[in-house]
């Protein structure tokens, strides 16, 4: 997560689920993702909050997306996620 220039990085858990929705879990907080399929936006639920829905882009295997003044990313690639997650270090 980026907030006012600084990165933060968080080892979530991320959940693919069939109907298009995608689920990560962060320490703080879980964001659920519903996929406009077609478009480049999404639907964005948090824990609390009303759903927002923003637009995301997705390159080299890393989506990202703006909510509430902070941007997340995570690795949406399961190849680079494992590789990610072995040389996380906290």
């Amino acid at each position: 997560m980026i907030v006012a220039g600084k990165t933060t990085r968080y080892l979530c858990e991320v959940e693919e689920n069939r109907q298009g929705t995608t689920t990560l879990r962060m320490p703080d907080t879980t964001l659920k993702l519903k996929w406009n399929l077609g478009s480049n936006s999404v639907q964005v639920e948090q824990d609390g909050m009303s759903p927002a829905v923003v637009k995301y882009s997705d390159s080299e295997g890393e989506t990202n997306f703006r909510l509430d003044q902070r941007t997340f990313f995570y690795i949406s690639n399961p190849g680079l996620a494992a590789m990610e997650v072995k040389n996380f270090k906290k």
